[in-house]
């Protein structure tokens, strides 16, 4: 999996997503959206949002928010055993949960979801002249 995002249902509207980390509270957003990614999906639309690239076989996902509606929102990248839940607290705005692109729940006001690393890890095929710093390279060379 790339990676998890929660978005709203209403195209053009800003939802209001109550995050903790481990239950600890750390308040509510307003925002376009929250995502969460694996390293595969770090260099995407985490990416885009400003979110930080994560080197190939780190055991963390990265939370960033899409388009928060501050300056003080930053990404925040956590390990194995952390477990994010956010909550829709915008109570006239739906909210949908897409995994790689594809939607899986909607989330309406008051209803949460939980994103973790899963246990279940999969192999990318790797060439040996092509280390993951090669390739960064050459995608990301200005």
């Amino acid at each position: 999996m790339n990676d998890a995002v929660i978005v709203s249902a209403t195209p053009g509207r800003i939802l209001e997503l109550g995050y903790s980390i481990d239950g600890e509270d750390l308040g509510i957003q307003p925002c376009d959206g929250l995502l969460c990614a694996t390293p595969p999906g770090s260099t995407a639309y985490n990416l885009s949002n400003g979110g930080p690239v994560l080197v190939w076989g780190l055991d963390a996902m990265v939370v960033t928010f899409v388009a928060p509606h501050t300056l003080h929102a930053r990404p925040l990248v956590v390990g194995p055993g952390t477990e994010l839940v956010a909550t829709n607290r915008s109570s006239d705005v739906g909210a949908m949960v897409l995994v790689d692109g594809h939607p899986v729940a909607d989330l309406e006001f008051g209803q949460s979801v939980s994103v973790r690393i899963g246990e279940s890890r999969s192999c990318l095929a790797m060439l040996p002249e092509q280390t993951f710093f090669t390739r960064y390279g050459q995608v990301f060379r200005t």
